[in-house]
């Protein structure tokens, strides 16, 4: 794990302004594909993971009622495979509490998954790529000195440069702890799909409460295009103009129809940047 402090010399060759505006954009996906549909009908609800160097992770439950304050319900009657694009294959184990995982394929960068599952007679199957970790080159903070109406305090402006790839979509979620205590909505996003691909990318995020000494620790994952547009789409069901709608929708999974949540492929690396 590598130590960041204060780093004000960096100059990317290019530039590419991404990440959420305020902590109010932020995301966890973990959280956000447990949206209850806006019908009595349960609907299977998944949630699955293939990571670098890690086994495969799934978990299963049903969604309840939209207005219904009901826990979700485990699923442990599935069957549940992970497969990979050159003929390697995995049945996975219900641990219980709906958690499946595989004892014995780990994610490899640069590598396509297919996460199956079969119940009730019907068969649901996703792809997710995964890609290598993405490289940091520095983090940079800065206090601004503005602030949007009705804010405490003025925020801190903190930046990653990341190596811009040419040639491969380079897509992002971010999850940040302060002082040990996690940013309560968990991940920003960041992707280069709308610029064009250079040596150097810029991630923009803008934190309230930041002080200088304090830690931050970000937990930055490489993701593939499709999961970044899944993530962006809940980001806007949460807090965008879906957000008051009176028919909220899901966001499409890539599992198929009849089914909620993704299965996401990542890879990611971890980092400390103590403030100056």
């Amino acid at each position: 794990m590598k130590i960041f402090t204060g780093m004000k010399q960096v100059k990317p060759v290019q530039t590419i302004v991404l990440g959420a505006v305020f902590t109010g954009l932020l995301i966890s996906c973990e959280e956000l594909i447990e949206i209850d549909l806006n019908r009595a009908d349960p609907v299977l609800v998944a949630e699955g993971y293939m990571e670098k160097d890690s086994l495969c992770r799934v978990r299963l439950s049903l969604s309840s009622d939209y207005f219904s304050a009901d826990a979700e319900e485990p699923v442990e009657d599935a069957t549940v495979r992970v497969l990979t694009a050159d003929g390697e294959e995995e049945l996975l184990t219900c641990l219980g509490d709906g958690v499946y995982k595989g004892s014995r394929l780990r994610g490899t960068p640069d590598k396509d998954y297919t996460l199956e599952i079969d119940r009730n007679g019907k068969h649901y199957a996703g792809s997710s790529y995964l890609y290598p970790p993405a490289e940091i080159r520095g983090i940079f903070s800065e206090e601004l000195a503005f602030a949007p109406p009705r804010a405490e305090g003025l925020p801190r402006m903190v930046i990653l440069f990341l190596t811009d790839h040419p040639g491969r979509p380079d897509n992002y979620l971010l999850k940040v702890m302060h002082n040990q205590v996690p940013v309560d909505l968990g991940y920003f996003l960041a992707t280069d799909m709308y610029g064009e691909n250079g040596s150097s990318l810029e991630m923009s995020l803008f934190l309230f409460g930041t002080e200088v000494g304090d830690t931050l620790e970000l937990r930055l994952y490489s993701i593939d295009q499709k999961s970044y547009v899944y993530c962006s789409q809940l980001n806007e069901t949460l807090y965008g103009r879906m957000a008051t709608s009176a028919t909220p929708y899901n966001p499409a999974s890539n599992l198929g129809e009849g089914i909620m949540g993704y299965f996401m492929a990542r890879s990611r690396i971890d980092t400390v940047f103590i403030v100056e």
